[in-house]
């Protein structure tokens, strides 16, 4: 299993509208979350080392 997907509680707060500076109330909610298994969470870290390094060496001026 890759992971879980579960209800993530977002608390209310005070939104503001960037354009008029306007305060407003942002009810409360619930949201979709994934969590990764810790099986899984390891394959993405070692993958992402290995997409670095990658690009790493293409970014490095050939001499």
């Amino acid at each position: 299993m890759k992971g879980l997907f579960y209800l993530s509680r977002r608390s209310s707060r005070i939104g503001r509208n960037p354009v008029t500076g306007e305060e407003f109330d942002v009810p409360e909610r619930e949201a979709m979350a994934f969590r990764t298994s810790p099986a899984y969470a390891k394959r993405l870290r070692e993958r992402r080392k290995v997409i670095a390094k990658q690009r790493m060496n293409k970014e490095a001026p050939s001499e």
